[in-house]
């Protein structure tokens, strides 16, 4: 199935490379940078889009725009074929000026969601012009691929075209709660809401439709988050008795492609993978009930883990934890990272977000697409700039990587900040009474050139004792 579900890669490739992801990605940078001097020569001061030509008089303030998806892989290709063709047309159309913004606005985070995809944005001059366009753009870009674009309509099936109807400069209408929404005007010329159905509602739906399909009865509760990869969703599993609830992980097809060819598709299938093979060596890792392919998207169906993820309640808290309670749970974490290691496997993406803090107080980790097997070269590029070892992509993956993360959350669990400042302060400068063994740890923990030399067996040990003094002066 791994293999299969490269045949969207490959099409909107279009010619396989043998570069590594890295020098493609320098060749294809600089490609771009010189097709964007050719067709889109006018950069806008403090905007990182580039235009095809300035405003005309004569251009309309809102209309149908018609929005042209690609990847990382295919935009230089994309704008090659298409760009020719629209400065024929004198029509304005913009791009991003950097594949890295590309890659930005496919990964979809945060107020971005609604631009995945929006590789190229034309906007047409009335309805004759968007219906010709529309339909040469799809000729012309046949043969591509590209992600889904939220809240657009698809020209048809199969087309990378997309367009929607909206203001051409940024709109803004303040509603009565104070809130400012974007804006068109109606046929008064008045400022009204321009309407886009939420990211979580449209998800939902559409996952109701694909369980039919599929045979199977779920009721999505929420949308627990969304970028350009996929969604993650709270569902009861209805088809089991009595319901239960569990996790849905939505993999895209070509959502945040990067430069190995690696889509949120690939991703989820093998965390699945990863997940089974790890729960088969004894780990406690979320059950794996069932997944399922549908519209050319992969899902698959886990345990929900019940309670918060350690994150949301360093958020939430005024307080920060006591130092017995930060060592409780720095223990529970080693005590997995090492079991985890003593399998052969490195996590890679350990950070509070990935801990479920349960009911009971203990730590559950979720979120295995990043982990594989220790020493393997050229591991997922899975990271978290905060929480990672500052080593070159092309390095095997260490235990190193899961250590220097431990420390991390410990250093945030004593002090309430991250340790990833130009000037780190010490932790006794921050947080009174922690026992000098603890210091010491943390700060091997957290140097890079000695973390890679201990043991997470040692590390886990360590911790219980340090703990264990703590708790008998109690």
């Amino acid at each position: 199935m791994l293999a299969a579900a490269k045949t969207n890669f490959d099409k909107q490739t279009k010619h396989g490379s043998t570069l590594s992801g890295i020098t493609r990605a320098q060749e294809s940078e600089k490609q771009w940078s010189k097709l964007c001097e050719s067709f889109l020569p006018v950069a806008v001061k403090g905007s990182f889009w580039r235009y095809s030509r300035g405003l005309l008089a004569e251009d309309p303030e809102q209309g149908i725009k018609l929005h042209l998806s690609a990847t990382i892989l295919s935009a230089n290709v994309l704008l090659q074929k298409v760009g020719g063709f629209l400065r024929q047309q004198r029509v304005q159309f913009k791009a991003p000026a950097s594949l890295k913004d590309i890659e930005r606005l496919n990964s979809g985070i945060g107020a971005s969601y609604s631009q995945i995809g929006k590789i190229i944005t034309v906007y047409t001059r009335n309805f004759d012009e968007a219906t010709f366009l529309a339909y040469e753009l799809d000729r012309l870009t046949a043969d591509l691929a590209g992600p889904t674009v939220p809240f657009d309509t698809r020209f048809k099936p199969g087309s990378i075209v997309y367009y929607r109807y909206g203001a051409y400069q940024k709109l803004d209408l303040e509603l009565a709660n104070g809130c400012r929404v974007p804006a068109v005007k109606d046929l008064e010329g008045n400022l009204v809401p321009d309407v886009r159905q939420s990211s979580s509602e449209s998800n939902g739906k559409q996952l109701r439709a694909r369980a039919s399909i599929q045979d199977r009865s779920f009721e999505i509760i929420k949308a627990i988050s969304q970028r350009g990869k996929g969604g993650v969703y709270q569902v009861l599993d209805l088809d089991f008795t009595p319901p239960r609830l569990c996790l849905l992980k939505e993999g895209r097809a070509l959502g945040e492609l990067d430069w190995d060819g690696i889509d949120g598709k690939l991703r989820v299938l093998r965390e699945e993978s990863v997940m089974k093979a790890l729960r088969a060596k004894g780990l406690d890792l979320p059950r794996v009930y069932s997944s399922f392919q549908e519209s050319g998207n992969y899902y698959l169906l886990t345990e929900f883990v019940e309670g918060e993820n350690l994150n949301g309640v360093l958020l939430a808290q005024r307080r920060r934890f006591s130092v017995v309670r930060s060592l409780t749970l720095a223990l529970s974490l080693a005590e997995f990272i090492a079991s985890l290691h003593h399998v052969g496997w490195v996590w890679r993406d350990c950070k509070p977000s990935n801990l479920i803090l349960t009911t009971g107080n203990g730590l559950r980790p979720v979120d295995f697409e990043g982990a594989c097997p220790i020493g393997q070269q050229n591991p997922p590029r899975w990271l978290t700039p905060a929480y990672s070892l500052k080593k070159t992509i092309a390095a095997p993956a260490g235990t190193d990587e899961d250590l220097h993360a431990l420390g991390v959350i410990i250093y945030l669990l004593l002090t309430g900040q991250l340790p990833d400042v130009p000037h780190r302060l010490p932790v006794k400068s921050l947080r009174k009474n922690v026992p000098q063994r603890l210091l010491d740890l943390l700060a091997t923990l957290l140097n890079e050139r000695v973390s890679r030399l201990i043991d997470s067996d040692v590390v886990a040990r360590e911790l219980r004792l340090i703990l264990k003094d703590l708790r008998s002066q109690d």
